[in-house]
């Protein structure tokens, strides 16, 4: 895996897990890219911070080194009585969540132990206060049971593949499209306001743009737009209602494919 190139633990919105060891190397890269000085951190942004592929030359051989978002529960990495009250909320361990596994990365929390070997309580309170609300989050997908359709369709890799909850099923579009059109028909009006996407990476990272539509009133109006998605990309947005919702594929770097989509509804305090 690769440095993501801050210890705030988020990524950027473009995140490429593929990368080409050729060109992009740092200081110490033994299989983990530590950038340890301003001019590594620049070959980081050159690399990752735009919508274009990570090598657009099509160099080759690319290697799959996913971003890791490192982050403190508390100011510093060890354990200080004195922060004891400076602990992270677990609204903002949600927060960090969606900006590092919801673009594409991982997030590495840290949580010092004290002189005795043992979690402080307050840090203890808010990592489980993050579960309980990730699990509230995402406890039900609103697109269960929804009716998926695409512009182009692979015959063996049908939409409805994406809402089948299965990890080896996708859709894909028939060869070479890299653009197609997805909608989602929800079984009633909803409120929603988070939706997540995952492509199938075991067929690597295809997907550079995209942009995600409602309907209302017979008109249909962007409410989120993205570059790239990976193993998986969570949009926040302020809540709507809908019952029609379009994902329409706007570049990619192959024949485009996705593996799942959510579809969710969050309490406004966690919405933005």
């Amino acid at each position: 895996m690769r440095w993501v190139g801050n210890e705030r633990g988020f990524a950027d919105e473009t995140c490429w897990a593929a990368v080409d060891p050729r060109t992009v190397r740092f200081p110490g890269d033994s299989g983990i890219c530590e950038a340890n000085d301003a001019s590594a951190k620049e070959e980081l942004k050159r690399h990752f911070g735009n919508g274009d592929a990570p090598d657009p030359d099509g160099r080759e051989p690319r290697v799959w080194r996913p971003a890791e978002c490192d982050v403190s529960i508390r100011p510093g990495w060890f354990y200080h009585p004195e922060e004891d009250e400076r602990v992270r909320s677990a609204e903002n361990l949600v927060d960090l969540y969606f900006k590092s596994v919801g673009r594409n990365s991982l997030l590495l929390l840290n949580i010092p132990p004290t002189q005795d070997g043992l979690f402080h309580k307050n840090d203890v309170a808010a990592i489980l206060g993050m579960r309980r609300e990730l699990d509230r989050k995402f406890s039900r997908n609103l697109a269960s049971g929804a009716a998926a359709r695409a512009n182009n369709e692979h015959p063996d890799h049908r939409a409805a593949n994406l809402l089948d909850g299965m990890a080896d099923t996708f859709w894909a579009a028939q060869d070479p499209a890299t653009k197609a059109t997805i909608e989602l028909e929800l079984l009633r009006k909803e409120r929603i306001s988070v939706i997540s996407l995952q492509e199938p990476i075991q067929l690597g990272q295809r997907i550079a743009a995209y942009h995600i539509e409602v309907e209302e009133a017979g008109t249909w109006r962007t409410i989120a737009q993205g570059t790239t998605i990976g193993h998986k990309k969570l949009d926040r947005f302020p809540p709507v209602e809908a019952r029609r919702i379009r994902l329409h594929i706007d570049k990619a770097l192959s024949t485009v494919a996705l593996a799942a989509v959510g579809i969710y509804w969050s309490h406004p305090l966690f919405c933005l």
